[in-house]
C-alpha cells in the first residue's frame, strides 16, 4: 500500500484517534491487470513474452545471472511467478494488508468519523466499495488480525 495523496485534516483526528492511519487516506493493491499492462500482456503469446523478458534481464544483469547460477531462481520461477502467480490471488502478505486496512477502517467508523473518512481503497485499478472493503479475507503471513 502506498501513502497517495496529502494529510488527513489533523482536525478529524482531534479526539486521539491512535493507530487509525490518520496520514493515510487511500491504498492500491497491485493486481494481475497491473503486471498486464506494465508488460504489455495482450492475451496472446504472454508466456512468450515473459521468457524474451527473462532473456532480456538475464544478458543485462550480472545479479540475475548470479542467482540462476547459485540455483536461487531459473527462468520457470521467472515465468511462473509473472504469468501464473502476479496477483494478490497467490500473496498472502496482500491479505495482511487487507486485514489491517479493513480493521484501521472499522476502528475511523467506530471513532464517529464516518465512512467518509476511510482510508480509500483500490483493487484491480477501480475503486473498492466501502461495503466489500468491511469483509475480512482469510488469514495472511502474520495470522489473524484482530
Amino acid at each position: 500500500m502506498t501513502n497517495n495523496g496529502p494529510k488527513a485534516n489533523p482536525v478529524s483526528f482531534a479526539s486521539g484517534l491512535a493507530n487509525s492511519g490518520s496520514t493515510r487516506i487511500s491504498a492500491h493493491a497491485t493486481c494481475a491487470s497491473d503486471f498486464a499492462a506494465a508488460l504489455g500482456f495482450t492475451g496472446e503469446g504472454d508466456m512468450e513474452k515473459i521468457d524474451a523478458l527473462f532473456d532480456q534481464r538475464y544478458a543485462a544483469d550480472e545479479g540475475l545471472r548470479k542467482a540462476v547460477e547459485q540455483g536461487r531462481t531459473s527462468k520457470a520461477a521467472f515465468r511462473n511467478y509473472y504469468g501464473l502467480r502476479a496477483s494478490v490471488a497467490f500473496s498472502y502478505g496482500s491479505h495482511d494488508e487487507w486485514n489491517i486496512l479493513r480493521l484501521i477502517n472499522d476502528k475511523r467508523r467506530g471513532a464517529q468519523l464516518g465512512v467518509a473518512n476511510q482510508i480509500a481503497s483500490f483493487y484491480d485499478g477501480r475503486p473498492t466499495p466501502p461495503s466489500a472493503a468491511e469483509q475480512p479475507v482469510s488469514n495472511g503471513y502474520m495470522g489473524r488480525c484482530n
